[in-house]
């Protein structure tokens, strides 16, 4: 990402890409700064608004962050990516939002199910599993069951 910025210092995935490292890196604030500069590249950007979102609920700035995700909600790829979806229900969960983001998370993998996406659909279903798991719903064992069977590359045919 570092070498896509000196070549192009707007380049919205690789600001996006960069920020997602130093999320991870746990240096929220670089994140929020170059989260920034790619909304200013491409205000409409839902993956940058759900990403500074998290960060700024990270940073305990809930209505910030509240504000943020409900702009990336009203992007119209939002409802037909099943990342996307996924991504709003992991900020919801960070801001204390479990019962919203347990509403998203199935959406989300039933969206990536039907792309065919069974990577995305068992990271999804991880995350709703370990959502129900801490609120002691019965569901969450059959659902991670499911995420962990999903994880399995599928046998090819012969």
């Amino acid at each position: 990402f570092q070498r896509a910025l000196e070549l192009r210092p707007a380049d919205v995935p690789a600001l996006v890409g960069l920020a997602e490292v130093e999320l991870k890196e746990g240096r929220t604030e670089a994140a929020e700064t170059l989260l920034g500069h790619a909304l200013q590249a491409r205000p409409d950007c839902a993956q940058a608004l759900l990403w500074k979102a998290y960060a700024l609920a990270v940073l305990n700035l809930p209505q910030k962050a509240q504000h943020l995700l409900s702009l990336a909600r009203g992007r119209g790829a939002f409802a037909r990516d099943p990342e996307l979806m996924a991504c709003a229900a992991f900020v919801l969960e960070r801001s204390g939002g479990d019962a919203e983001a347990g509403r998203l998370y199935p959406g989300a993998a039933f969206c990536g199910r039907g792309r065919g996406e069974r990577q995305a659909e068992a990271l999804v279903l991880a995350r709703l599993g370990a959502l129900y798991a801490r609120q002691n719903d019965p569901k969450a064992g059959a659902i991670l069951t499911r995420s962990r069977m999903l994880a399995v590359p599928a046998a090819e045919e012969p």
